[in-house]
């Protein structure tokens, strides 16, 4: 959760920022900023998952492994190990069964098959990830981490290519994306002369 001073937030002029490709081909554009002049506060980290009404996938750091819960009966169902550290947060490709999964140490994307509790991938990705989130429409991931959005683009179901990664302060790591805009926001909080503001990219 990230919080301001109301009446706080305006909005700027679109900038772009397609570094490795033109703004046609880029898969992410920064079309506007939100300059905000109180401070965020907080931050939101995805532990969990909702796979159906029933089961939920639960990231437990702290033990290194993913936990399969049944919400009814209020039991664990399954533990799969996290073969990374630090794994904070989570997506779904539901139609996949595919659980992303995003470690600090190392720096990687654990991709598990959840119809067998397996690591089928595991790319390596920006460091210090926060926040990752699954394009269901495009079929990408976009990954916040350390001065870095990340954008990887879904082969198949066991195979995934880096298709953009775009400079951002170094303390955004955290964001929000939304479907149905089309839109990935990540909130970047006041620290010395950085203002806090959320940057919002278009996603193409």
């Amino acid at each position: 959760m990230v919080c301001a001073a109301p009446n706080a937030l305006t909005f700027n002029s679109p900038t772009s920022v397609a570094p490795n490709f033109g703004a046609a081909q880029t898969p992410l554009y920064q079309r506007k900023h939100v300059a905000s002049r109180g401070k965020f506060c907080g931050w939101d980290k995805k532990f969990t998952t909702l796979r159906t009404s029933l089961v939920r996938d639960v990231n437990v750091p702290d033990k290194q492994e993913v936990e399969v819960a049944d919400l009814v009966k209020g039991t664990v169902l399954a533990r799969w190990p996290v073969t990374c550290t630090t794994n904070f947060p989570m997506a779904l490709d539901e139609a996949h069964h595919r659980l992303f999964v995003g470690c600090r140490l190392p720096a990687r994307l654990a991709v598990f098959d959840t119809e067998i509790g397996k690591i089928v991938a595991s790319p390596a990705i920006v460091e210090h990830t926060d926040d990752l989130f699954f394009d269901a429409i495009k079929g990408r991931i976009y990954i916040l981490g350390e001065g870095f959005i990340e954008a990887w683009q879904e082969k198949d179901p066991e195979h995934y290519d880096r298709i953009g990664s775009y400079p951002t302060p170094a303390d955004g790591r955290t964001g929000l994306f939304v479907p149905d805009l089309g839109e990935l926001f990540e909130t970047i909080p006041h620290h010395g002369q950085q203002g806090a503001e959320i940057l919002v990219y278009e996603t193409r």
